[in-house]
């Protein structure tokens, strides 16, 4: 090979690199544009995913809301009942036939749950997802009053009837806890209901009811 040949090849490559160079940016410029936009789709997807998520659990706390609400007016009325029962034995100290029919709220847990299992927690705001957290924790309270109400309730036949009204009125500070504990949760529905999950949980108010002050 001739050195004429040789530089004329060297040439011809400096010629081209210039193109070479373009080339390979705009191949490389492609792939990250290519992977830049993956990114942005799959970003707005799991940001479609957690809005979704959110608000099913916001209508969820709604349908929660309104089952509370109802249960409101029935607690209420079966603490009006118990209080006239123990008002009766108060003054005679017999006891007659006594009917304690209670049917707790059934609150609901599914979009939470869903939530949480499908990961779409992942992609919501951390603050929001820590007072859900604390919402569902709260409600989680409140049924297990409702709980041990019931297992209080089912389990009349077997109470100590020597004071029938002190047995009573235990009923009636039970049941009062319940409704304390619904109206407490009702407030803090309806505050993320009003604001959004901007609206705080106070974890303080979430121990003392978990204490039964």
């Amino acid at each position: 090979m001739t050195e004429s040949s040789t530089n004329g090849r060297a040439r011809a490559l400096r010629d081209r690199l210039p193109g070479l160079v373009i080339e390979g940016v705009s191949v490389a410029f492609a792939v990250l544009l290519a992977l830049a936009v993956d990114e942005w789709r799959e970003d707005r997807s799991n940001r479609q995913l957690g809005a979704r998520a959110e608000a099913s659990v916001l209508a969820e706390v709604r349908t929660n809301m309104e089952r509370l609400d109802e249960n409101a007016a029935a607690r209420d009325s079966l603490l009006t009942y118990l209080a006239g029962v123990r008002a009766a034995l108060e003054r005679d100290k017999e006891l007659g036939s006594i009917s304690v029919d209670f049917t707790p709220a059934f609150l609901a847990t599914t979009a939470w749950e869903t939530a949480r299992v499908t990961r779409a927690v992942h992609f919501m705001d951390y603050d929001r997802v820590a007072r859900m957290g604390r919402l569902y924790d709260f409600q989680n309270l409140y049924e297990r009053s409702e709980e041990s109400f019931v297992e209080r309730v089912s389990g009349i036949g077997g109470e100590d009837w020597s004071d029938p009204a002190e047995t009573v009125q235990s009923l009636e500070r039970d049941l009062a806890r319940v409704d304390a504990f619904g109206d407490e949760l009702q407030e803090v529905y309806g505050r993320i209901l009003e604001l959004g999950f901007d609206a705080s949980v106070d974890e303080e108010e979430t121990r003392r009811v978990e204490l039964g002050r």
